[in-house]
Parts: structure tokens; C-alpha cells; sequence
């Protein structure tokens, strides 16, 4: 296992990892797959969840989406932040594609009867959250682009977080979930946002922070 994204619904978790190496074998590692573990099992009984060796370069790694529970599937390709993704419903639904890996970044924040709140750079290189349909069609503009990048993006206390990057500094914003603003986090002063965690039905979110 490596370069692997866990994804833990209650004691049990997707993540990526590849094919034993030949032993000596000093090729790059390819054919890396999505599995799914339960813990206190051995990792011989794991579940292969989803490959795909017709392009065996491709990068994978699991998230669980906020709202409904949905996998979401996320392809990447080398160092290209244009990622691809596929969803599937827990415990057992089909996979279907939302959009192909080469196209633009798709954050997906949260899965609704609506469809997918996703943080994307799809024409608009600063970036925007959108709602996407099924097909992967964008329905709906909720926090239009602006002149400053959003770097990352969560869904968490009931609201949309943006951390976006203003003067070289980060700036945190909060949205409500159909896109209206709702004020900004106070940091303590300019300096780098390493991480905000938290769930969408929590009353809270956690936020990591180092100044400069």
C-alpha cells in the first residue's frame, strides 16, 4: 500500500494499493486499485472494488461523500490536477462515470438527490463550486470565480469552506450550501491552511494552521 487515500465508513475502509513488485524488480509501480477491508480481518480477504488495466498508469484514490452515501472515485493521470470521477452508491451500487480524467479539477463536496456539489477549475482557472448532474453537465453556479484561487475546499458544519490564496497568505470563507456568503474564519494572521476536517452534520470543523 501506497499513495493511498483511506476512505472509513464504520470499521471498514477503502484504499489503493498495487500489485506485489516481482521481487528485484525495479519497474515503476502500475495497475493501482481501489480495495475494501474490514478491520480485525486479514488483508488476503480484502474485496477488489475497482481497476482498471486498460490504463494501468492511472492513480486512484477513494473519498466518502457528504450527504448520501456515495463513493467517489478519483483518477488522476502523472502530476495533472485534471482529474477524473466515478461515484457508486454504498454498499453495492454500479459504478458510473461523472466525468473523464484530462478535463479540469473535480473536487466532489457532496452528493445529494441534487446531484454533486464539486469545487472545480473547469472554466474558470481560480476555480468555483458547482452542482453537476448525473452526466457530469453543470446545472448550477453556487460560488462563482473570483480573482483570488481557491486552493481546497470542504463540506463540514453545514456549510462550504473555500480556502482560497490572497497576497501568498490563505483566506477562509464559509458559504452556506446553496453558495450565499456567511462571513470568513478568523486565523490568527497571514500564513498557510494545511487542512480542514469535519462533517457535514457536525455542529463544528477543525482546521489545521502554521502562520509564516
Amino acid at each position: 500500500v501506497k499513495f493511498s487515500v483511506v476512505a472509513v465508513p464504520f470499521k471498514k475502509f477503502f484504499y489503493a494499493r498495487f500489485p506485489p513488485p516481482s521481487p528485484g524488480s525495479t519497474e515503476p509501480s502500475r495497475d493501482q486499485a481501489i480495495w475494501f477491508h474490514t478491520v480485525g480481518t486479514d488483508q488476503t480477504n480484502d474485496h477488489l472494488e475497482y481497476a482498471n488495466p486498460d490504463l494501468p498508469d492511472l492513480s486512484h484514490y477513494a473519498t466518502i461523500a457528504e450527504g448520501d452515501d456515495v463513493l467517489i472515485l478519483h483518477e488522476l493521470e502523472g502530476t495533472s490536477h485534471a482529474n477524473g470521477v466515478l461515484v457508486r452508491t454504498l454498499p453495492d451500487g454500479e459504478w458510473s462515470r461523472l466525468v473523464p480524467p484530462g478535463i479540469a479539477r473535480h473536487d466532489v463536496l457532496v452528493a445529494d438527490a441534487g446531484g454533486y456539489v464539486v469545487m472545480t477549475d473547469r472554466e474558470a482557472p481560480n476555480g468555483r463550486v458547482v452542482r453537476i448532474d448525473g452526466e457530469g453537465t453543470i446545472v448550477d453556479e453556487l460560488v462563482p470565480e473570483t480573482g483570488d484561487a481557491i486552493e481546497f475546499a470542504a463540506a463540514v458544519a453545514g456549510t462550504l469552506v473555500l480556502t482560497r490564496l490572497v497576497e501568498a497568505a490563505h483566506r477562509v470563507d464559509v458559504h452556506e450550501l446553496d453558495g450565499t456568503p456567511a462571513g470568513s474564519v478568523d486565523i490568527p494572521g497571514p500564513g498557510t491552511v494545511l487542512g480542514i476536517s469535519g462533517r457535514l452534520e457536525d455542529e463544528i470543523f477543525f482546521l489545521g494552521y502554521h502562520d509564516f
